[in-house]
């Protein structure tokens, strides 16, 4: 480094103050240059810091007490809030089957996910899957993202403070979807599922309310009503 150099050097980021080079500033105050530039001692930290939750999921967190576990989950499911509420932008469509939700995607002029879960690892579902609502939800690219209407997702993305739209029939239009299904070429042991477990799943989502300081948001589909009746 030439005198005139040495002069001019500074280790503090030029945005947000902090030492990028000796990390003595928290990464937590980074604001990031506008070319989107990192100082090399957080990207340190950050890899760190991903690698340890990587571990600690892998090793430690299915042997901690419960206790310890929901105290865990309760601390990241607010801070997550806290980081990533204000940029969420994209609006998800929980929506039972037969409303519409392939025919929506292929008219659409929006840039919408059809998020299928069963294209998903059943051994880590729907864990796997919230993650794919969670890493697009941040994509300011996507408009709309439909996911599934399943039980275990609904209360994952409750769980996770994700705001979601959910979208079923009427109770009484059981005999209308049943023919759609059939209508749409769903196997008998689809619409046998289906038939079935009507009832129970209708009752599942009308009793189904918000955590405290969350909003849910529901729509009812009437006869011969589809998600694009009822979506912007």
């Amino acid at each position: 480094m030439t005198e005139e150099e040495y002069e001019k050097y500074s280790p503090y980021c030029p945005i947000c103050e902090a030492c990028g080079e000796e990390g003595c500033c928290s990464a937590m105050s980074c604001q990031q240059h506008p070319d989107g530039a990192y100082c090399q001692s957080y990207l340190r930290d950050l890899r760190m810091a991903y690698m340890m939750e990587k571990r600690f999921y892998e090793k430690i967190y299915d042997n901690l007490p419960e206790d310890l576990k929901k105290e865990y989950d309760e601390i990241w499911d607010r801070e997550y809030n806290l980081i990533y509420k204000p940029y969420m932008k994209t609006k998800v469509y929980s929506a039972f089957p037969g409303v519409g939700k392939t025919t929506y995607f292929k008219s659409t002029d929006r840039n919408v996910l059809d998020s299928d879960s069963s294209k998903f690892d059943k051994k880590n579902f729907p864990a796997n899957y919230i993650e794919h609502i969670e890493r697009n939800i941040q994509d300011p690219k996507v408009d709309k993202i439909l996911v599934s209407s399943h039980k275990d997702v609904r209360d994952a993305l409750v769980k996770k403070g994700i705001p979601f739209v959910l979208v079923y029939p009427d109770r009484s239009l059981k005999d209308e979807y049943i023919k759609r299904y059939k209508g749409r070429g769903n196997n008998d042991a689809f619409v046998e599922l289906l038939e079935k477990n009507w009832d129970v799943w209708m009752d599942e989502m009308d009793a189904m309310n918000p955590q405290e300081g969350q909003t849910l948001y529901k729509v009812k589909l009437g006869p011969g009503q589809y998600l694009t009746d009822v979506i912007d």
